[in-house]
């Protein structure tokens, strides 16, 4: 009786993590495809859809930070929000707050967690409204 008990716990706790895990993985897919597909459009496009050379520049930033990294090191950055997190949550602490580009922090850091891309392309997608992009699941 034990054994099965000790079963479904598991269970549980794989379905939560894979949750999250798909979850993080296909808005850090969309932060990589938006942003290489406006990496790769000609510049005179670039333009047309975001007005400010300033907010080209970051999408280019976030772009190379993006593609720098490789899935070994995106595994264990998501790995390791996880683990704060729940260290975290144990413990009833808060962590410090993230990057962001409104922030102190100059674009986003590669140490940075998953989570922070995803952040700074809203906030770069805000400064474009000709672009659309829903990260709705």
């Amino acid at each position: 009786m034990g054994f099965v008990g000790k079963e479904a716990i598991a269970q549980e706790g794989y379905n939560f993590g894979y949750k999250e895990s798909v979850l993080a993985g296909y808005k850090f897919g969309i932060v990589r495809g938006v942003s290489s597909a406006l990496a790769f459009l000609p510049v005179e496009f670039r333009e047309k859809l975001i007005d400010e050379q300033e907010t080209r520049e970051k999408f280019q930033k976030l772009h190379s930070s993006v593609h720098a990294l490789s899935t070994e090191v995106a595994m264990k950055q998501f790995y390791e929000t996880l683990t704060t997190k729940q260290g975290e949550e144990k413990s009833g602490e808060e962590g410090p707050d993230s990057c962001s580009v409104s922030g102190s922090c100059s674009g986003v850091n590669v140490t940075a967690d998953l989570g922070s891309y995803v952040t700074e392309l809203s906030s770069l997608l805000d400064k474009s409204p000709t672009i659309e992009v829903k990260f709705d699941t």
